[in-house]
């Protein structure tokens, strides 16, 4: 088990365990009869380690994916399927450790976000098992990502959407954006660029780069790990770096990609100038 990988579960652990997840746990208990029996989540983890009573332990598996999706983005909930199905997922992930396709802590990344992914969108009435079929689609979802990264498959934009580097001013945007932008505007596109490249980490980059939020407040926001908010941010650049060298020509002749120079007072209130440059 790598680093990354073990400081997930060890993280969700202590998590679990903090005051806030119990009293959230206890007002869970209200609306989900399945979890009527559990006073505390470490209770609840307690049973899912025991042997058998599969069906029940569906069930209960089943009002979490409930609860998750009910609260669009609840953290609890997601933790605790994690957890009680990190065995299956344990193994789905040294068994495809095994074929080093990837950086291990990477590899840390793509299946966590494999998991809460499924977890979000799991259709309950179409599934017959919860816990198998949330454990195999994360596999399968994980290594199909892999796939698609090791055949490069970048999003790149439509030829009549590149922009002319003869013709970009100095002021524009690497992006192609107009010059002269209010910065919310410019935002907005920039957010809506890298969603096309880097999915749900355009978030994490904007928060990093333009908000200068720490790797910490990041993890807390996002709900996971510092250490796995830290990867998915290096991952997120690479892709990005990717992505524009193959847009462009200019940027074909740049060997080390950074985002920098984007700036936003968020006291002040005053837009000033947004630039990303791989």
């Amino acid at each position: 088990m790598d680093d990354t990988w073990k400081a997930l579960r060890r993280d969700l652990l202590r998590r679990v365990a903090a005051r806030g997840a119990r009293t959230q746990f206890q007002q869970a208990r209200k609306r989900e009869s399945g979890l009527a029996d559990f006073n505390t989540p470490a209770e609840l983890l307690r049973y899912f380690d025991t042997p058998g009573q599969l069906d029940r332990k569906d069930r209960i598996y089943a009002a979490c994916v409930r609860m998750a999706q009910r609260a669009g983005n609840a953290r609890l909930p997601v933790w605790l399927i994690f957890l009680g199905l990190f065995p299956g997922l344990d193994a789905a992930h040294q068994r495809v450790a095994r074929r080093r396709e990837v950086e291990p802590s990477e590899l840390a990344c793509i299946f966590w976000d494999a998991f809460c992914q499924i977890v979000f969108a799991a259709r309950l009435e179409r599934i017959n098992r919860v816990a198998a079929t949330i454990v195999r689609s994360t596999e399968r979802d994980a290594r199909r990502a892999i796939a698609r990264q090791s055949d490069n498959a970048l999003p790149l934009p439509d030829d009549d959407e590149l922009v002319d580097p003869k013709t970009v001013d100095s002021g524009a945007s690497e992006f192609g954006f107009p010059p002269g932008l209010p910065v919310e505007r410019e935002l907005l596109l920039l957010r809506s660029a890298l969603v096309r490249v880097i999915g749900n980490d355009a978030d994490l980059v904007l928060g990093k780069v333009v908000w200068g939020d720490s790797q910490r407040e990041l993890a807390r926001v996002l709900g996971t790990t510092p250490a796995l908010c830290g990867e998915r941010y290096r991952r997120a650049l690479r892709r990005t770096s990717l992505h524009l060298r193959a847009a462009s020509p200019l940027r074909a002749q740049t060997k080390t990609p950074a985002i920098a120079d984007a700036r936003h007072s968020r006291a002040a209130g005053d837009a000033t100038e947004l630039r990303v440059a791989l």
